[in-house]
């Protein structure tokens, strides 16, 4: 009886999706409203739910609930006759980034995806936006044309509201693993495998991690990356981190304080943000520390280096043995994403991890008479 009734909730669900009287516009499907507007039981609706994602009719959303699946937009869209006349592509960033500085990370990925969109005969327009004027954007013109968004935004409530609209997009250096949704990122955990054997190869055995910023940012999530690549050399003790909370010059100077404040200093440091690098060199110069004399550094950084970070102090010219990211390279194929999600919509989710670059300038040497 059970599965039967399951099998025609399936159906009666399905029938509704087809027809346009169920999405999640209006906020996320709930297994509990699910429950009340059909007058059956959680367990019935859990089964009949399963066979929607299956279908890829619907996707879930951890913990919060559930929106139409590629299969259901990919009918709505040719049912409205929208397929066709989407063209535009959306560089979104978050309130809490910006396209700033000639060189900067984020005006890159926009360059190359700019680039990108160009050869692949679209048009692309930028914004920088909060969640609400994002709501007015999908709801006018941009809206009506948009092919999909290259998303740029930390937290994950543009992505859910672009899930609940029906709207493509990729994240772009910013993945929610939980959401269903295409994203590019920088390969840390490659990159940071890198840096640690550069310096493992010298003979460091001491190796601390300078980050900063929120816990939810790409810098932090470095530090789960360290860890993996100390214990693949069997260190399974707590490692040496300065984190701060600020990724600026003062992060830098409290970074360094945190690492050097006891016990066996680090020989060799990693610094996971650019931003912070001006305070570490300012305090390392304090305690009387040279890069490639007394401590090594290896840096994350984009592929122009330092110039905007370090420019304007004692500092500017310096160059360090870095980890190279390529934003030109990242916005171009997420570029090509958004192509593929388009004649693919039902496709599962595609997540590309970019590589990195090694390059080395001399600011790591072996370990002196401290190791």
């Amino acid at each position: 009886m059970s599965e039967t009734l399951t099998k025609k909730t399936l159906e009666r669900l399905t029938r509704q999706i087809h027809a346009g009287k169920l999405d999640a516009r209006d906020g996320l499907l709930s297994e509990r409203g699910l429950c009340k507007q059909l007058g059956v039981s959680r367990v019935t609706i859990r089964r009949a739910l399963t066979g929607l994602l299956e279908r890829n009719l619907l996707c879930a959303i951890p913990n919060k609930g559930y929106v139409l699946g590629p299969a259901a937009l990919t009918q709505r869209n040719i049912q409205s006759g929208k397929s066709e006349a989407r063209n535009t592509v959306l560089a979104l960033q978050g309130p809490d980034r910006a396209f700033e500085g000639a060189n900067s990370y984020e005006r890159r990925v926009f360059l190359g995806m700019e680039e990108e969109v160009r050869k692949l005969g679209l048009s692309l327009q930028k914004g920088m936006m909060s969640l609400d004027a994002l709501r007015k954007t999908l709801a006018g013109d941009v809206g009506r044309s948009l092919l999909g968004v290259a998303l740029s935004w930390r937290s994950p409530q543009a992505a859910e509201l672009l899930l609940a609209e029906g709207i493509s997009a990729v994240q772009v250096d910013v993945s929610h693993p939980g959401l269903p949704m295409d994203a590019i990122f920088q390969d840390d955990e490659a990159g940071m495998e890198r840096a640690v054997a550069h310096l493992w190869d010298l003979g460091h055995r001491r190796i601390g991690l300078i980050s900063g910023g929120e816990p939810s940012n790409t810098p932090w999530r470095r530090r789960g990356a360290f860890r993996a690549a100390l214990l693949r050399r069997a260190v399974v003790e707590v490692p040496a981190e300065g984190l701060s909370s600020r990724v600026d010059s003062e992060g830098g100077r409290e970074a360094i304080a945190a690492l050097y404040r006891g016990g066996d200093p680090p020989t060799a440091l990693i610094a996971a943000n650019q931003r912070m690098l001006s305070g570490v060199l300012d305090e390392l110069d304090a305690r009387g520390l040279a890069l490639g004399v007394n401590v090594s550094m290896v840096v994350w950084c984009g592929r122009y280096g330092f110039g905007d970070f370090l420019a304007g102090t004692r500092w500017e010219g310096l160059d360090f043995d870095r980890m190279v990211s390529l934003p030109e390279e990242m916005g171009r194929v997420a570029a090509r994403i958004l192509s593929v999600r388009a004649k693919d919509p039902a496709h599962p989710p595609i997540r590309v991890a970019m590589p990195m670059q090694f390059v080395a300038c001399g600011s790591s040497c072996p370990p002196g008479p401290r190791e």
